[in-house]
C-alpha cells in the first residue's frame, strides 16, 4: 500500500521588527509629504509676493522716469532763460562801458 504522507509546512511568522519598520517608513513618508506640501505653499506665496513687489518697482521706475523727463524739460527752459539773461547782461555791460567812456 502506498503510504500517503502529508507534509504540513508551517511558515514562520515575520519578525516583529519588520512590522515596526513598515510603520516607521509610512510615518516618515507622510511627514515628508506634509513638509513638501508646506514648502510648496510657502514657495507659491513668496512667488506671488515677489511678483507684486516687482510690479511696484516697475511703477516706481515709471514715476521716476516721468519726474526725470519733467526735470530735464525744466532744466532746458532755465538754460534758455539764462542764456537770454546773459546775452541781455552783456549788452547792458557794453552799453555801460560806452557810457563810462563817454562820461570820462
Amino acid at each position: 500500500m502506498v503510504e500517503e504522507r502529508t507534509q504540513v509546512i508551517q511558515e514562520a511568522p515575520a519578525p516583529r521588527w519588520v512590522g515596526i519598520v513598515i510603520v516607521a517608513l509610512a510615518v516618515i513618508s507622510l511627514a515628508g509629504l506634509g513638509v513638501a506640501w508646506s514648502a510648496s505653499n510657502h514657495a507659491a506665496a513668496l512667488q506671488q509676493t515677489i511678483g507684486a513687489q516687482g510690479q511696484q518697482f516697475r511703477q516706481s521706475d515709471d514715476v521716476l522716469a516721468q519726474r526725470l523727463a519733467k526735470a530735464e524739460d525744466l532744466n532746458a527752459q532755465l538754460q534758455g532763460e539764462l542764456s537770454v539773461v546773459t546775452d541781455k547782461m552783456k549788452l547792458t555791460q557794453t552799453e555801460l562801458s560806452r557810457a563810462r567812456k563817454q562820461a570820462a
